[in-house]
């Protein structure tokens, strides 16, 4: 007996193992993840740079406006408007947001903060190196609460690879989390 199922375990092993369609190892077509894209330039030789703005007892019934502008010592400029409508939440809220000149994101905090209405986030980057960047490959997207990547709604998407330009107008913020550009 023992003659017989040591060759046929060992027969199925080997089947097992050479298999071409392993699914640990074999990579799938239809998943194509998508990442930041990166600001800096690979070196690993600059210093994080970081820019966070708060905004104190922000009124969700009466709505507000934040804007920004600011230029990282990379030279990388970046400018932008954070407009709540009337009615997106009850109350009063304070929040923050973080950028960094390593990827195109922004961290809104507290995350995740989920809005009635949605806020309206228009940013614009300048100065970049885009190089090996596929414009067709680039779109704005967010963290959803269950951790995954989205393709976020606006009004307008633009690249331009020769000046170094991402921007997004009035993308729709349905709550507070990593916002950005990806590939």
């Amino acid at each position: 007996m023992k003659i017989i199922i040591v060759p046929i375990l060992f027969l199925t092993l080997v089947f097992l193992g050479c298999n071409q369609e392993s699914e640990v190892t074999s990579p799938t077509t239809s998943s194509i993840e998508k990442q930041w894209i990166s600001l800096s330039d690979g070196s690993g030789l600059s210093i994080e740079d970081t820019f966070t703005k708060t905004k104190k007892k922000a009124s969700g019934d009466r709505g507000w406006n934040i804007t920004f502008d600011h230029t990282f010592s990379s030279s990388i400029r970046i400018m932008g408007d954070l407009n709540c409508p009337k009615g997106a939440y009850d109350g009063r809220l304070t929040f923050s947001f973080t950028l960094k000149d390593d990827i195109a994101a922004i961290d809104f905090n507290p995350s995740p903060f989920i809005f009635d209405i949605p806020v309206e986030y228009t940013i614009i980057y300048e100065g970049l190196d885009l190089t090996g960047i596929n414009p067709e490959d680039v779109d704005f997207y967010y963290i959803a609460p269950n951790g995954s990547l989205v393709k976020a709604d606006y009004e307008r998407l633009e690249v331009n690879i020769a000046t170094g330009r991402l921007f997004v107008l009035d993308a729709k913020l349905p709550h507070f989390s990593r916002y950005g550009f990806v590939n």
